[in-house]
């Protein structure tokens, strides 16, 4: 599907006014990730005892994972990832890290999605590809599984500033080696996250490596 694209100035976070021109992008992603993906709804089933869905599959982490994100709950998104975790940047310009790992991850979702944030609401859109994800390296064990979504992010400040990321992202999940579901289910967590997307070229919005960046 070929998605409309609008020309917008990213130099510093757009302003809301100009978000209604390219609403419909998200409303679009939305529908597609009903469909296809992870949406913005986990369903009633497999819930844990704070109402997030129950980790028991890699699609259900990445769940969880957005409905914290929406929610602005670090400790439930920091729940989803590994003691080994580590989120790769996208190779966009301006130059950035190439990686880091559990602890600058576990800062971020604080500073971004904490009690003390300045973000006022997120919204967050994943649809799931089917086609078969490259190798992430180094080699993924047999037990590892990986998904790639394609994301729409927005992320709501105040005076009406907006972060607005897209893109695409590999996620590693293997399972978690020190919790069980409550009737002793395996459960899963992510353990790496590449954010794949080439910024360099970009025009029209973020990704979520350069959104991650300003809260680090």
């Amino acid at each position: 599907m070929t998605l409309p694209v609008v020309s917008l100035p990213t130099s510093r976070p757009i302003r809301r006014r100009f978000a209604i021109v390219i609403i419909a992008l998200a409303g679009v992603l939305c529908a597609m990730a009903l469909i296809t993906g992870c949406s913005n709804s986990a369903g009633p089933d497999e819930s844990d005892d704070t109402g997030y869905p129950l980790r028991t599959s890699p699609t259900r982490v990445a769940e969880k994972l957005l409905e914290a994100y929406e929610a602005l709950d670090a400790e439930a998104f920091k729940d989803c990832l590994s003691d080994t975790f580590t989120f790769h940047l996208n190779p966009g310009w301006p130059p950035q890290p190439e990686s880091w790992g559990i602890e600058t991850e576990a800062a971020i979702a604080e500073s971004m999605l904490g009690p003390d944030t300045d973000v006022l609401s997120i919204s967050l859109y994943m649809t799931q590809l089917r086609a078969a994800p490259r190798t992430l390296s180094p080699e993924t064990s047999s037990g590892d599984s990986v998904l790639v979504y394609v994301y729409d992010l927005w992320v709501y400040l105040p005076d009406d500033w907006i972060y607005w990321g897209t893109g695409t992202s590999h996620f590693r999940f293997v399972t978690d080696p020190d919790t069980t579901g409550p009737e002793g289910e395996t459960l899963w967590e992510i353990s790496r996250w590449d954010d794949t997307e080439d910024q360099s070229n970009r025009s029209e919005s973020w990704t979520w490596s350069k959104i991650k960046n300003q809260y680090r």
